[in-house]
């Protein structure tokens, strides 16, 4: 019932996408928002599977993809961050956090 309303209000079509407006080389896809959060949550899923015995091999390549993805992406004093601003991985405190869960429990020995 809300959302007829809301939908039927127009407010989508008034409202510019700010993704469209702050992408304008099309360079970036809608979840590289997300993807300190996705590495972080991608490494649990992983872990407790590995820890369950179950082998998972679109996982086992996602973490070592992650691994290499986080080499690469982090700044010289150490700290990760995402360009994008729409979920707050654009603050280190954020984005080095969850970075740091990926690699904790991609690395970390099958209990």
């Amino acid at each position: 019932m809300y959302w007829t309303a809301i939908k039927g209000s127009g407010v989508f079509e008034k409202s510019p996408d700010p993704f469209i407006l702050l992408n304008t080389k099309r360079s970036y896809q809608k979840l590289d928002a997300l993807y300190f959060y996705e590495a972080a949550a991608t490494a649990r899923v992983w872990k407790q599977m590995r820890e369950k015995g179950v082998e998972n091999q679109f996982l086992n390549s996602r973490c070592h993809e992650v691994l290499q993805t986080l080499i690469e992406k982090q700044h010289a004093d150490g700290h990760w961050e995402n360009p994008l601003p729409w979920m707050m991985e654009d603050d280190p405190l954020v984005a080095t956090a969850f970075a740091l869960q990926a690699i904790h429990r991609c690395l970390a020995p099958a209990e």
